[in-house]
């Protein structure tokens, strides 16, 4: 439950956790990839697969030992599929009464070991140690960016957007959680093809079905119409093309453009849309857009901006409703519904997007707790 309260983010990093998979399942992480790690003082870390490529089996390494037996440091290498950047992401379980500058030195020899040239870096963990100690000294010279949570740390070279530590009840230990800027331009890394680095945009295709490709994960969402659809795809990560049958409101989201395109009366097809839709913003107190929820339920949000912020940064949401007496926010697949004059409602449409919008994604959100 702490973890799906604590959604969303890209990355995460567990201590204590004897059955990552468990825990995932059990927090709807559908599309979290994993890596368990040493069964003892387990270190294990996931990252969600929609978001993230693997580019390296993930793997671990003794980085100290205590009272408790072997400490352990996991990492994986991965690719962002939207910007193209790669990182190593590594996740630590750090020693009892030892912070000396020689076991900072073992992480960092040990990130580094793991680097190629242009990559990025992201460490959590709980390190035992606090901020200012020898070993962590070590870490922040190399890894500035960072959040701070007591013994629990996140350390990268890249910027921090924001986050901070917050409660982890039951544990002892907080949940931190962080956003950090990944950059728009990918690094070039010589023995990796380089991705592409544009998105042709708001092409659309009458009478054509763009076959195949779909994107895991997403095969199918509901739209109003082929002008959604391609709104739906811009917003979804790893997308690049979409279909939209006309007969059914099914929106096909594709992860390559290279489809053969079938003429077919069906459907349209089309790559992303180049701009968020201007309609964007809209607000309608005291209305309720009844019917085509996109969920089975409601989520909890504080209030209605935060509402129409979810909205927009869902696949798929064209619109939402939020309850005043339950805070619950319910997500809707269709542009405004059926309305209806309900006095707890707040209505409309996605929260547009701070400061207009590149197509490509340029932030990851980083998640570190203690399950045990």
């Amino acid at each position: 439950a702490r973890l799906r309260g604590a959604r969303p983010f890209d990355l995460l990093g567990l201590q204590e956790c004897e059955n990552v998979s468990q825990t995932l399942a059990k927090s709807g992480l559908d599309s979290f990839e994993h890596f368990q790690g040493p069964p003892k003082n387990p270190c294990p870390l996931a990252w969600d697969g929609e978001v993230f490529e693997a580019l390296s089996e993930p793997n671990a390494s003794t980085i100290a030992t205590d009272a408790h037996g072997e400490r352990h440091f996991s990492w994986v290498r991965l690719r962002h599929r939207r910007s193209g950047r790669t990182l190593v992401f590594a996740n630590t379980h750090g020693p009892l009464g030892g912070c000396e500058d020689s076991l900072g030195q073992r992480w960092l020899d040990s990130v580094r070991a793991q680097m190629q040239p242009g990559d990025a870096a992201i460490l959590s963990g709980d390190f035992n140690c606090l901020a200012g100690t020898p070993a962590l000294a070590v870490l922040k010279a190399q890894l500035p960016e960072g959040l701070d949570g007591g013994l629990d740390h996140i350390f990268s070279t890249e910027q921090v957007v924001d986050g901070g530590a917050f409660p982890g009840f039951p544990s002892d230990h907080p949940l931190v959680k962080g956003t950090f800027s990944l950059g728009e331009t990918p690094r070039a890394v010589d023995d990796i093809a380089a991705p592409e680095k544009e998105i042709e945009c708001g092409k659309v295709e009458e009478d054509t079905d763009y076959s195949g490709g779909n994107l895991h994960g997403a095969e199918v969402i509901f739209t109003g119409d082929a002008r959604s659809c391609s709104q739906a795809c811009r917003s979804y990560v790893g997308c690049l093309a979409f279909t939209y049958s006309k007969s059914s409101g099914g929106c096909y989201l594709k992860r390559t453009r290279d489809l053969h395109g079938y003429s077919d009366g069906c459907c349209t097809s089309g790559t992303p849309a180049c701009e968020d839709m201007q309609d964007c913003g809209a607000v309608e107190e005291g209305i309720d857009y009844n019917g085509g929820n996109l969920e089975t339920g409601p989520r909890m949000v504080g209030n209605s901006s935060e509402c129409a912020e979810l909205c927009r940064d869902t696949p798929g949401c064209m619109s939402f409703t939020f309850t005043k007496a339950a805070s619950g926010c319910y997500l809707k697949r269709d542009k405004q519904g059926r309305k209806k004059k309900n006095g707890d409602c707040i209505s409309g449409t996605p929260a547009c997007a701070p400061g207009g919008g590149s197509i490509m994604a340029s932030t990851t959100t980083v998640l570190n707790g203690t399950v045990g």
